[in-house]
């Protein structure tokens, strides 16, 4: 059996399929039935339309037409109201266009509520439109108008009438005619003539000569052409075009406020200022001349953009009311601009920065009448104002841009605040190509940036690092911002952003300018190649990545690579980043050092390197910096590393820049030149190793000089090593360095030949120079030596000087003297000068080799023998003194009483040679300036002779007797000038010592030149007396023995006179010596008494006859 309820549940189903079907086919009746009656009715309105179509058609075309001049004056009726203006229609004439009928009408006049003909129509072709049965009112489908007159002016309300049709958008019920031009489908007017006048300006009427125009209509879509000649000096043959549209259903289709669309211009050779009654430029324009074509972009009747295309000579512009005028002697390309236009604004000229604009030059060249060029450039620019919370934005793409010449255009060109701020901050030179840069934000104050492009020649002036801003109510955010150096004549590639970044640079004669980082501010290089990467960090901090960096400046090349992280702006007291670079170079001048100095290097250290390198080339060097720069220069290794070495080739290092020698002009110490050798910065030390170098024509070998630490202000510059050279020139480095003051300025004198050698240690502050300590010897190799002019040298020196900063000693100096061994030995006293002791032999063939003057030859040759002596040289208080002693044992004098002993005999000696002290100078009225140049001599034999001279030198010159005396038993008499001889002897033998002095004085002037030049002296002045005074028991002259005699004499003019008293003789004297001293002379007697024994009484007469001389 089956279930009822499984009946029920497959019964409901086929319930619902049948209602379904009722419904559809209940619908599909009700439809049929409503579209019957509606097909109906609109078959019946079709038939009606068609008929009454028809209908109007045939009475048209049968009753109306072949009648029409008929209804001439309704129809001027109904032109007179659509136009709103007063219609005369001459001829009329009818005809058929397709199925549109068509009017000919023949001079048609329009007149203006005035009366006064506003437009003439010789022909008018007028072909209806059946839209004239709808809107009530003719309707053309084409209107042409052949030659007409048309008067175009606006009155002093602003309103402007066209052929006596007002267009005047201000009232609504005033605008049949312009809204019944607007409603044709298209309106033709050919070979006519505009006037326009305007009333408003007060301009003179301008006429449009063979003018041509087009105007079609389509509902809300309306376009227009006109071609028209202007007066020549306006212009060549003017060409407008418009494309406008409107809402569609606006009330009015005349309100141009409502117009949208473009309107385009073409004037060729035209004359802008000629314009100007006019028209408004929308920019001040005094005069240019050229051809212009543009195109003008309206909304709502107001300027949202042109484009134009100049072809511009002899332009004078002023681009805004505040700026400057813009003179240009030619000016072409294509000049874009558009304004963003916001709903409910006037109509009007652009308002750029109001609501945001965007500018463009394509192909833009210009040249001003200062002789400015700008090359072609094509660039665009974009500004969108602050809206809605929302920093203002900037847009640059530039295809090619000058910039160096658009800076010195920017006082002339509409930019806004933030844009010039921007160009007078950088300063930009150069030009770029496809560049691209968007920022946000006004400058300086950028929330965001994003910039790429080519670099070509690029300049800039440096820009200080900005930390990034967040958004606060008073002020926008602000992207960070490091800082950028100067840098003039760039070319590469950028893309940046505030982000990071990355360059490329490869470029020719670049200069950094880096008042930042770098000591100089200006650092020119001939090449510069870089491969950089940026990236803005947590905490303000920039990670810049350096793939390759290398430069070249003249014969320098260098490459560096490596990293750093850094604050973007350097605060003190806060961590200065940390770095990791490595670098080579060669070619380094040592003079440009400074003016790679950073910032941070302390003044001291800069001072010092500045003026110490004097010279030199780094060669083959390296670079290494690793660490946090805090801990700069890393003195602890855990810390970082920092290490620069290099070759050092022909440097010249000067110790002491600052501190000068007693002269004001030379340096301290003598610079060490030709430097060549290791140099190494080693984090705080500097260290030089040098190969080779020379200093005041000396050879330094194996010399290490190091400062431990640069960065101390008391550094120490230690310096050990030696020097090879010939001693005179070791000798002058003494006198040119502080050596010669812990000397006592002793070596000043002193002439030496011969090689030598020195070891020295230095240890020099180098800020207080006169502070160094030192350490030498100088080895003496055989070297001559003559201490003082007027001392003999000394032969074949060896032994040591050793020295320190408190003075000098001798250890173990010997040399030959006079023929004799020479030990030396002392040196510098604390206290109390220099004393330097001496003791040896002296042989009388030493002391003829050494005075071989033909002068001093009748001294030297009586002497035989040798014999010891001792001495002493002192310097004290800036006086020198020399003293000898010896008994003279050993050493024979073949000379006349007194002067005579054999060699086993002693006869003491005691020599003394200084100079004389201030206080005596003064007393006897000298200068200062001779102070040096006077030396006083006293010398002892025994107890019977004793000799005393005062002597002085002019500069360099030969030594000259003031004053002296010999005292023979008597003391040695001291008188004003020249040279006494006072005796006091039981036997003087006269014949004997003038034989001596003949011979002395008789010596060639040569020799006795040379002998002052081997000698130091000329020995006449020290021997010949002027004055002579004698008292002698026994006197034998001319071989004559003269008894208790006492004679006084005086030399002068190669003449002696004398007065004697003698138990023989008693008189005046007179002895004239004859020609060079050469045989007796002449001799005068004037005798108060002679007394002639017996036994002489021959040789007394052979005398006065002149048959003997008194001298053998």
């Amino acid at each position: 059996m089956h279930n009822p309820d499984q009946q029920a549940h497959h019964a409901h189903p086929q319930l619902h399929l049948a209602q379904r079907w009722h419904r559809a086919r209940a619908a599909y009746r009700l439809a049929n039935r409503a579209s019957h009656h509606v097909l109906g009715f609109t078959v019946k309105l079709a038939l009606f339309v068609y008929f009454l179509f028809t209908f109007v058609f045939l009475f048209l075309r049968y009753a109306v037409l072949p009648h029409i001049d008929y209804y001439k004056g309704d129809i001027e009726t109904v032109a007179s109201r659509a136009l709103g203006s007063q219609v005369a229609i001459t001829r009329i004439y009818a005809s058929w266009r397709g199925l549109r009928p068509n009017l000919f009408l023949g001079d048609v006049i329009l007149r203006d509520a005035s009366g006064r003909q506003v437009l003439s129509l010789p022909s008018v072709s007028a072909t209806l439109s059946w839209w004239s049965v709808l809107a009530a009112s003719p309707r053309f489908d084409t209107l042409e108008i052949i030659r007409p007159d048309l008067d175009v002016r606006r009155d002093r309300d602003g309103k402007i009438s066209v052929a006596g049709i007002v267009l005047d958008a201000s009232k609504n019920g005033d605008s049949t005619g312009s809204d019944w031009l607007f409603a044709q489908r298209e309106i033709i007017v050919r070979e006519g003539r505009v006037r326009w006048n305007d009333e408003l300006r007060g301009a003179p009427e301008l006429a449009l000569e063979n003018l041509n125009l087009a105007l079609l209509n389509s509902w809300n879509h309306h376009r227009f052409a006109i071609e028209a000649t202007p007066p020549p000096a306006l212009s060549g043959p003017l060409d407008i075009r418009a494309d406008f549209t409107h809402p569609r259903f606006a009330a009015r289709v005349s309100d141009v406020a409502q117009w949208t669309g473009e309107l385009y211009g073409d004037l060729r050779n035209t004359d802008l200022a000629g314009w100007k009654p006019y028209l408004d430029y929308p920019i001040e324009i005094t005069r240019g001349k050229g051809s212009l074509r543009a195109w003008l972009s309206l909304d709502s009747a107001r300027l949202a953009a042109f484009t134009a295309d100049l072809g511009l000579v002899d332009v004078s512009a002023r681009l805004g009311r505040a700026l400057p005028v813009l003179e240009l002697a030619r000016v072409s390309g294509r000049m874009s601009a558009s304004e963003r236009v916001k709903p409910g604004g006037k109509a009007g000229q652009p308002a750029f920065g109001a609501n945001g604009h965007t500018v463009s030059l394509t192909g833009f060249t210009l040249l001003t009448r200062d002789g400015l060029a700008l090359a072609p450039t094509t660039i665009e620019e974009a500004y969108l104002p602050a809206a809605g919370g929302n920093s203002e934005k900037f847009h640059l793409s530039a295809r090619q841009l000058d910039l160096e010449a658009l800076a010195k255009l920017a006082a002339q060109l509409p930019l806004t605040a933030s844009q010039r701020t921007m160009l007078a901050d950088l300063a930009p030179r150069g030009s770029l190509s496809n560049f691209v840069a968007t920022w946000q934000g006004k400058y300086p104050a950028i929330s965001a940036y994003q910039l790429s492009g080519r670099l070509e020649g690029l300049g800039m002036k440096p820009q200080p690092a900005r930390l990034a801003r967040a958004k606060t109510p008073t002020s926008a955010a602000a992207a960070a911002v490091p800082a950028i150096p100067g840098f003039d004549n760039i070319s590469g590639t950028i893309n940046a952003s505030e982000a990071g970044g990355a360059i490329a640079l490869d470029a020719q004669a670049v200069v950094l300018h880096m008042p930042a980082w770098a000591l100089d501010a200006s650092m020119p290089f001939d090449r510069l190649g870089l491969q950089a990467r940026w990236r803005f960090m947590p905490k303000d901090q920039l990670l810049v990545e350096l793939d390759s960096l290398s430069l070249a400046q003249g014969a320098m090349k260098a490459s560096l690579s490596g990293r750093h992280q850094m604050p973007l702006v350097a605060q003190p007291g806060k961590p200065s980043g940390s770095v990791d670079l490595s670098g080579t170079f060669s070619g380094f001048d040592l003079k440009q050092l400074p003016r790679y100095l950073p910032l941070q290097t302390p003044p001291h250290l800069v001072e010092w390197l500045s003026h110490a390198l004097e010279a030199g080339v780094l060669q083959d060097g390296s670079m290494r910096l690793r660490g946090e720069l805090s801990q700069f220069p890393f003195r602890d290794p855990a810390k970082g590393e920092f290490r620069v070495a290099a070759r050092l080739e022909d440097a010249r290092l000067n110790y002491a820049p600052a501190q000068l020698g007693p002269d004001g002009r030379a340096p301290l110490w003598p610079q060490a030149e030709l430097i060549n050798g290791i140099i190494v910065f080693d984090r705080a030390r500097l260290e030089l190793n040098v190969a080779s170098a020379r200093t005041l024509g000396l050879a330094l070998v194996n010399v290490k000089a190091s400062v431990p630490d640069l960065w101390q202000p008391e550094r120490m510059l230690d310096i050990d090593g030696g020097a090879t050279g010939s001693l005179q020139e070791f000798l002058r480095y003494a006198g040119a360095s502080p050596v010669a003051g812990w000397t006592g300025h002793f070596t000043d004198p002193t002439r030496a030949s011969g090689n030598a050698k020195l070891a020295l240690k230095l240890q020099m502050p180098l800020a207080h120079m006169k502070e160094t300590r030192a350490q030498g010897a100088l080895q003496l190799l055989g070297n001559d030596v003559m201490l003082f002019p007027e001392l003999p040298s000394l032969q074949a020196a060896i032994g040591k000087i050793e020295f320190t900063e408190r003075g000098f000693n001798l250890a173990g100096v010997g040399a030959s003297f006079l023929g004799g061994p020479l030990a030396l030995t002392g040196g510098s006293v604390p206290g109390s000068g220099i004393l330097i002791r001496m003791g040896g032999t002296v042989s009388a063939d030493g002391i003829r080799k050494t005075y071989p003057a033909a002068a001093v030859a009748p001294v030297t040759s009586r002497f035989s023998g040798s014999t010891r002596f001792t001495g002493a040289i002192t310097v004290k208080d800036g006086q020198t003194q020399v003293t000898l002693d010896s008994t003279l044992a050993g050493m024979g004098l073949e000379f006349p009483a007194p002067l005579n002993k054999g060699a086993a005999e002693a006869l003491p000696l005691h020599f003394t040679l200084g100079g004389i002290p201030v206080a005596a100078v003064a007393q006897a009225g000298a200068s200062a300036d001779s102070l040096n140049a006077r030396e006083e001599i006293r010398l002892t034999l025994g107890s019977a002779v004793s000799a005393r001279y005062l002597r002085q030198r002019v500069g360099k010159g030969p030594w000259k007797v003031l004053s002296g005396g010999i005292g023979v038993n008597v003391p040695a008499p001291e008188q004003e000038e020249g040279l006494m001889v006072n005796a006091n002897m039981r036997t003087l033998n006269v014949d004997q010592w003038l034989n001596i002095g003949k011979r002395v004085a008789a010596a060639k002037p040569e020799a006795a030149v040379a002998g002052a030049e081997a000698g130091g002296t000329n020995l006449a002045q020290y021997v010949v007396p002027d004055v002579m005074a004698a008292r002698a028991t026994e006197l034998i002259i001319g071989e004559r023995k003269l008894d208790s005699v006492v004679v006084g004499a005086s030399h002068q003019n190669q003449a002696w006179q004398a007065s004697i008293d003698s138990r023989q003789v008693s008189g005046h004297v007179t002895w004239d010596e004859g020609p060079a001293g050469q045989g007796l002379g002449k001799v005068t007697a004037r005798l108060a008494s002679l007394v002639i024994p017996e036994s002489a009484a021959a040789d007394v007469k052979d005398l006065l006859e002149g048959g003997k001389s008194p001298v053998a």
